[in-house]
């Protein structure tokens, strides 16, 4: 049993591949984070071969207890997830994707709370999009905003949907149970279905949020959205149809109180979205987006503006 001056212990992991726009802000924003009832033991990236400057902006950072693990060939971001875990042995494992933004000083001490009070083994943040650039951009915003109020009100939030890749904490009995499949794309969908196979119990943490870019063209949202629709097929052969089916079901009742909300406010711009996701289906059918070295979206890796 531990004794009442043990403090929790955390390790974040990073998985990047060519982040150097955003690397060193991200980094400087977890040495600000502030911790009560935990002990922060290290910082691992693990660099998915990256051919930029990644590696050289970490280590030249004036920082404490980071550890850049530089693989040596691009393998994709499960293998990545599979090496961070191999090097933790912390109480708790936060996984954090490299191109996102963290002003909240707390985020990380928000985000593994239910865990640390024992309410849970897995957690993921809320994530809130940045400022837009262009309309399309804004296209994309309103239909994210929608998909995040049918989302939180489904089993109140604890659900496959907003347990996404982007920031993700693991309890220690979890994550040195899990082996992520590396031809596994959706590799965040899998931690919860993998969580949930196995009667381990997630929570929504709404109050810890991240910041995140949309994509900025056509091209990189349609490469992300094909690989998103194709990669339950994946999940299906790992956990089986019916179970899919089951965490996946979104009832129509739920749903359709928002989808005439937004689209009283936003007619116009609900409508184009809905043009842009019925192509993105059809594409789907044609063009094969499911590998494990995918393309890499551009307009979602440079630094963050203030």
């Amino acid at each position: 049993m531990r004794n009442n001056h043990y403090k929790t212990t955390i390790t974040i992991g990073i998985p990047a591949y060519n982040e150097e726009g955003n690397i060193g802000q991200l980094l400087t924003s977890l040495a600000k984070q502030e911790f009560t009832h935990v002990v922060l033991s290290e910082i691992i990236v693990f660099s998915d071969a990256s051919t930029d400057k990644t590696v050289s902006i970490i280590k030249n950072l004036p920082m404490k207890r980071v550890h850049v693990i530089d693989g040596n060939k691009r393998r994709g971001k499960s293998n990545a997830m599979n090496k961070i875990i191999k090097a933790t042995a912390s109480d708790i494992l936060v996984l954090l994707d490299a191109d996102i933004l963290i002003r909240d000083t707390r985020m990380i001490e928000k985000l593994i709370g239910p865990i640390v009070n024992n309410k849970a083994d897995l957690t993921a943040a809320r994530v809130k999009e940045y400022w837009t650039k262009s309309k399309f951009e804004d296209i994309l915003k309103i239909s994210m905003l929608l998909k995040k109020d049918i989302f939180e009100s489904f089993k109140k939030g604890n659900n496959i949907y907003t347990c996404h890749g982007r920031a993700r904490a693991l309890s220690r009995p979890l994550y040195r149970s899990i082996t992520f499949n590396e031809k596994v794309v959706a590799e965040d969908a899998y931690t919860y279905l993998y969580a949930v196979y196995n009667k381990f119990r997630y929570i929504y943490t709404k109050q810890a949020y991240i910041h995140y870019q949309l994509p900025g063209t056509f091209i990189d949202h349609k490469k992300q959205s094909v690989r998103f629709i194709q990669s339950y097929k994946q999940l299906a052969k790992e956990f089986g149809d019916s179970f899919i089916r089951e965490e996946t079901r979104l009832p129509k009742r739920l749903a359709v109180p928002f989808v005439l909300k937004y689209f009283m406010k936003y007619p116009l711009t609900l409508v184009m979205y809905l043009s842009i996701l019925v192509y993105m289906r059809i594409s789907s059918l044609f063009k094969d987006e499911l590998t494990v070295t995918w393309y890499v979206s551009k307009t979602t890796k440079t630094a963050f503006t203030k």
